[in-house]
Order: C-alpha cells, then sequence, then structure tokens
C-alpha cells in the first residue's frame, strides 16, 4: 500500500496544500464544498498503486489554501498551477 504524503506547494502566488501518493503520470482529483482531500483517501492509494501520481488538492478556500476570490477564472488557475507545480517534480 501506497503511502499519502501531504506538503504545501507555492505557485502562481499562493500555497497550496496537497495529499500526494505514487509516481507516475499525474491525476488531480478535485472537490468541491463541504468535502476535503480525505474523500479521495481511496482513489489516492489506487491510483497510485496503478502506477499514477494522484495529487488531491484543498479547494474551495477551505482547510489551508486560500485564493483571492472565488471565480471560475480563479478556480481554473488553481486548478493549472496544481497541475503545473505538481508535473513538476
Amino acid at each position: 500500500m501506497n503511502e499519502i504524503k501531504h506538503r504545501t506547494v507555492e505557485t502562481n502566488g499562493i500555497h497550496m496544500h496537497i495529499a500526494e501518493s505514487g509516481a507516475g503520470p499525474l491525476v488531480v482529483l478535485c472537490h468541491g464544498f463541504p468535502e476535503s482531500w480525505y474523500s479521495w483517501r481511496h482513489q489516492l492509494q489506487a491510483l497510485a498503486e496503478a502506477g499514477f501520481h494522484a495529487v488531491a488538492q484543498i479547494c474551495e478556500a477551505t482547510g489551508k489554501r486560500i485564493a483571492r476570490n472565488n471565480s471560475i477564472g480563479t478556480r481554473c488557475s488553481i486548478m493549472l498551477a496544481t497541475w503545473s507545480a505538481c508535473s513538476m517534480l
């Protein structure tokens, strides 16, 4: 079983908490309010075991990730920032 690791990535001027597991092609898992990364804990491990680098981010201004506003543009830029930060590992 793959371990779920937690860390903070800095990208596009924000600090974002992520939970991740595995190595390989990147899979970014997203959630909505009031869920958290914990909703994806089983999928993180299953994807890691299948050969993927699975990442679940803290979304929608919950937990440790703070955005300046909650517009669709901001949410899209956060998704791209997560992909960018995690794909450079």
